[in-house]
């Protein structure tokens, strides 16, 4: 990557091109290998600080990324049979705009923003056990997107203020959301007519209203107790609208985008409380409760998968409603403390209300579906927790430092998704960081110290397969980082 950068006391105005490209890049909770990456991205921004003004900043950005991809199986088990290849071509571009004001002792925040991304993809599959047709090996055209779009612009503004012992925060936003797609149509060999056609240029049109309040409360200096309220709502994406047979899910399904999907509604409480002292360092905690209607999930519909040892297709369709709460909290000790000390937790607990299943038999074939009155919702990780531990002695330039991790089980599965419980594990890494220069970092260390064989609940498992991918083992690791100015 590379940037300019123009700037005086009043104007900043910097460029930025950068791009990765990955090659022959396996994984195995996929049915296909990336073949080929290539990304790219721009980005131009302006930044005015204006003197004697109650307009503190303008912040102007433009952004456009093209990214062309290629999958296929040629070294998976099943090539000898069906050779895929997926060629996703994806563009975004986008504009932001932000207003910094400073009337009396308020600030106010204020902007809009915009960007309309686009994806379209084919999926070719040659027959290699099938007869010849005219000679040559069959082919099949598979449409994985086709010609699909979003279009977001929004508004959005913040007011705050300081008033005595009370910090207030009032904050709005509104979204006008257009996306569209060329006919989403599935098509067997030998069939007169497609089996499966979504409306014909399907548009969908949503305006969203965001906003929220919140309220804090200082006791002293040292201490602070906060309140927050808001309501939030979120368009689908891309994928939940318009994607056409792949198993993006956790569980071993073709899924099917859905146009007609309305926005989810996030309702959201949130308690904060922040203690600060010299001797002890810094306590932040927080509580939240959620409650989320037009909850974005899937249900199993009658027609056949196109991807190989998936159980079926699901369609992304708008459920009853959702409710999920948790904490986390954070602990850091005092600057002046040589022994630096960083630790945190965090759980979230989350379940959907009437969702439907899917019901197989002992030999994984479906025999019906019911409805679960309440289901917990999948992906959701453990209780977690993590200490770091350090030494940070002001003009030391050695700093050696450990860290632990541990992960609870993770019992609260979904029934609906038959997700599958997980096992806690608890991990060790140590390092040492040298700085002999002010721009040079030399790193070393050990992560997994304790070699502990562990996966992470959100793993995804090997399509067809119910095998757990555990992480690396004990990896021994140097550094070495040149900052340039």
């Amino acid at each position: 990557g590379s940037a300019v950068r123009y700037e005086n006391n009043r104007h900043r105005i910097t460029l930025t091109a950068d791009g990765s490209h990955g090659y022959n890049v396996h994984y195995p909770a996929l049915p296909m290998d990336e073949r080929s990456d290539d990304t790219r991205f721009g980005r131009a921004e302006y930044v005015l600080t204006p003197e004697h003004s109650s307009l503190k900043m303008l912040n102007i950005s433009l952004y456009h990324s093209r990214v062309h991809h290629v999958m296929d199986n040629k070294e998976r088990p099943f090539s000898d049979t069906v050779v895929a290849i997926s060629d996703i071509s994806t563009t975004a571009q986008g504009y932001r705009l932000e207003t910094l004001f400073t009337p009396g002792n308020i600030t106010w925040f204020a902007g809009l923003d915009g960007h309309y991304i686009t994806k379209d993809g084919m999926r070719t599959k040659n027959m290699i056990l099938q007869p010849p047709v005219n000679g040559n090996l069959p082919v099949k055209k598979e449409k994985l997107w086709n010609e699909a779009y979003v279009f977001n612009n929004g508004v959005f503004t913040e007011l705050s203020a300081y008033q005595g012992k009370w910090f207030w925060i009032l904050a709005a936003r509104a979204d006008l959301n257009i996306s569209g797609s060329d006919t989403i149509k599935i098509i067997r060999p030998g069939a007169p007519e497609p089996y499966m056609t979504l409306p014909e240029k399907a548009k969908s049109t949503l305006i969203n209203y965001s906003f929220s309040g919140g309220l804090t409360r200082f006791f002293g200096k040292d201490f602070s107790l906060g309140i927050s309220l808001g309501r939030a709502m979120r368009s689908p994406d891309m994928t939940e609208r318009y994607i056409i047979m792949l198993p993006v899910g956790y569980d071993k399904y073709d899924y099917l985008g859905n146009p007609g999907l309305k926005a989810e509604v996030n309702h959201e409480a949130d308690i904060t409380l922040t203690k600060k002292s010299s001797g002890m360092g810094q306590i932040t905690g927080g509580l939240f409760f959620s409650y989320v209607t037009n909850y974005i999930t899937a249900v199993r519909v009658p027609e056949l998968p196109l991807t190989a040892d998936v159980l079926g297709v699901k369609q992304f369709v708008n459920g009853e409603h959702a409710v999920l709460y948790g904490f986390e909290c954070a602990w850091v000790s005092p600057r002046e403390s040589h022994l630096g000390i960083d630790w945190n937790a965090s759980l979230t607990y989350g379940n959907i209300y009437n969702i439907e299943k899917t019901v197989l038999d002992e030999y994984g074939s479906v025999t019906g579906t019911e409805v679960l009155e309440k289901d917990a919702i999948a992906e959701i990780p453990p209780f977690e927790t993590n200490l770091i531990l350090s030494w940070q002695e002001p003009g030391v330039k050695v700093v050696p430092a450990v860290s632990f991790r541990y992960a609870a089980p993770q019992n609260h599965i979904s029934k609906a998704y038959y997700e599958q419980p997980s096992q806690g594990f608890f991990l060790m890494n140590a390092s040492v960081k040298y700085q002999p220069l002010q721009y040079l970092t030399l790193q070393g260390g050990v992560n997994n110290l304790l070699d502990t064989d562990y996966y992470e609940h959100l793993n995804r498992r090997v399509i067809g397969t119910t095998a757990d991918m555990p992480e690396p083992g004990r990896v021994w690791y140097l550094q070495l980082n040149l900052r340039i100015q």
